[in-house]
């Protein structure tokens, strides 16, 4: 749930930056997992950042359409314009470089956490048996 709410922040933040008067959105960092469900990158693109890639929010004239699970944005990769679709879940990281501000968002799925935790833990048998 947590992970959730801080992503709703997401959606209204980048509707914010979309409607900027500035004229250019280059303040705007986001850290993208690019192996992630529901990316969608040119190839050329996750051939050069396998694990993660910083997309920036560069020119007003760039595509950029947001709905309640991604935001679809043009990218430049060799010169060429292309489509990408990062859902929310994808984000890493947010950065608004104007408004000094940034937000990380946790990489760990929950069934990956829940199995890291799991892992760590001591049953009261083997605790005693070790003391013993």
């Amino acid at each position: 749930m947590a992970d959730e709410a801080l992503r709703s922040f997401l959606r209204p933040a980048l509707t914010h930056v979309r409607k900027r008067d500035s004229g250019a959105r280059a303040s705007i960092v986001l850290t993208v997992r690019t192996q992630a469900p529901g990316v969608r990158l040119p190839v050329a693109m996750i051939a050069q950042h396998p694990d993660h890639v910083d997309l920036v929010l560069q020119e007003r004239s760039s595509p950029l359409s947001i709905n309640r699970r991604a935001i679809t944005l043009g990218v430049v990769v060799d010169g060429r314009w292309s489509k990408a679709v990062i859902p929310f879940d994808a984000i890493l990281r947010f950065v608004d470089q104007d408004a000094g501000f940034a937000m990380d968002f946790p990489q760990l799925s929950p069934p990956q956490a829940i199995e890291r935790a799991v892992s760590k833990v001591v049953s009261l048998a083997a605790f005693r048996e070790a003391r013993g």
